[in-house]
């Protein structure tokens, strides 16, 4: 035998004997690729996109994350991922339609959300973090100064999760502008 057992993270465990799970891994790995490219639709943002603005891809991205949030949720369950390109994103949708400060970004059950992307990856792992920001700003009038000074008319929460039962990811993103001075949910 030639094999080793491995743990959790694919490395072989210190100390075992040689076991041989050639067909168990083959089988997994068939299987964790096959799930791969069924449960994994992709819409793209990207503000500086000049396509078709149909989150297809990086080159017809949508330009802002509230037009792919949107998308995902009118999709029911169809799209899966959301990858967003470098810049700065505002959130538009309000929960109270009186209330501009009430707009969020409201994370949608099993529709995980990526940033730090160029526009240009083709995986996750291409993603360069420090290289591409991927701002999420309550900021709306880009004012705000250090002492919390101009900060009245920024959202009062610029991302938010509620009743979400299944699974999601949100990496990748920088959130900051957010001004909540009341208890209440907007």
């Amino acid at each position: 035998m030639n094999g080793y057992r491995m743990n959790f993270r694919g490395m072989a465990r210190a100390g075992d004997k040689p076991r041989r799970y050639t067909q168990t891994a083959v089988a997994l790995a068939l299987m964790t690729i096959a799930g791969a490219a069924i449960a994994q639709p992709v819409v793209f943002v990207d503000q500086n996109a000049a396509g078709a603005g149909d989150g297809s891809n990086w080159a017809d991205a949508y330009l802002d994350l509230q037009s792919a949030l949107d998308a995902a949720e009118q999709a029911a369950g169809e799209i899966r991922e959301v990858w967003v390109a470098a810049g700065t994103y505002k959130p538009s949708k309000r929960t109270n339609p009186d209330d501009p400060r009430s707009a969020t970004f409201s994370l949608l059950d099993g529709v995980s959300l990526y940033g730090g992307f160029a526009g240009t990856e083709t995986s996750i792992d291409d993603r360069d973090l420090d290289a591409h920001a991927a701002i999420l700003s309550g900021d709306f009038n880009g004012d705000d100064e250090p002492g919390f000074r101009n900060y009245d008319e920024n959202a009062l929460h610029v991302v938010t999760a509620r009743d979400l039962p299944g699974a999601l990811v949100f990496d990748g993103f920088t959130v900051t502008g957010g001004y909540a001075i009341s208890p209440s949910y907007g």
